[in-house]
């Protein structure tokens, strides 16, 4: 999935308002349990499984928008971390051997090291899973961790609390989701790695008008101002991966 043409700010909105709205009492409850381990910001995301998994963010603290952080894990987290919570429920940090953190999370019981990921020098994973075989990773960074063993099971129960609920109201949505062809679901997701109408008509066997028709009617159908603002709107509801 190529998000290098995503900027921090790019929204990735819920379908509605009234969608919209009925996500916030989750990412309230995120950005408290974040808060409480002294974390400055975080990531949720779903792991797609196969053989080519995939990052796609669900929440973030930047959330509708999308956080410099998702879009870091998204472009650039090594395989280790996208098969993590399907093999796997222990939490795993980093830290630089100077970062304030370290000490803590050296001093934890059910908590392994892992490879840093992204920019911050420190970090957790919470690996997460929901029924029928969903999955997904918490991924918290900042500079002012306050961690112990007792505050760390506590966070990673509600986590997994926080995941399950956010899966049964993206299967709740999925009925009032936008109706898109598989033409439309192909350009889309084209695009998102970063083919242009050109490349995408190339690939279909199809003329770039024709391309470019499917791509203005997916845009339509997910009312977004443009395709990239399409592709970050077709992402965050689950239609393309």
């Amino acid at each position: 999935m190529f998000l290098g043409s995503f900027q921090s700010g790019t929204r990735f909105s819920i379908a509605t308002p009234a969608a919209t709205a009925a996500y916030m009492p989750l990412l309230a409850e995120l950005l408290e349990l974040s808060e409480d381990l002294g974390a400055s910001d975080f990531s949720l995301l779903s792991v797609t499984s196969g053989r080519t998994g995939k990052l796609s963010p669900l929440m973030d603290s930047a959330y509708p928008d999308a956080a410099a952080l998702s879009q870091q894990l998204v472009s650039e987290a090594p395989a280790t971390l996208v098969r993590h919570p399907m093999s796997s429920t222990i939490i795993s940090w980093w830290a630089a051997s100077d970062h304030p953190a370290a000490t803590q999370f050296e001093r934890l019981r059910w908590a392994t090291r892992t490879t840093p990921l992204g920019t911050s020098r420190a970090g957790l994973v919470m690996p997460l899973h929901a029924r029928c075989a969903e999955y997904g990773v918490l991924v918290l960074t900042g500079s002012e961790f306050q961690v112990d063993d007792d505050r760390l099971a506590n966070a990673h129960l509600q986590a997994l609390d926080l995941f399950g609920r956010l899966i049964a109201l993206r299967v709740k949505d999925a009925d009032n989701q936008p109706k898109l062809s598989g033409r439309e679901l192909d350009c889309l997701r084209l695009t998102a790695e970063g083919q242009t109408s050109e490349e995408i008509a190339a690939g279909l066997g199809l003329s770039i008008h024709t391309a470019n028709t499917y791509l203005g009617n997916a845009t339509q159908k997910l009312d977004a101002v443009n395709r990239m603002h399409a592709v970050a709107k077709a992402l965050r509801l689950g239609l393309i991966d």
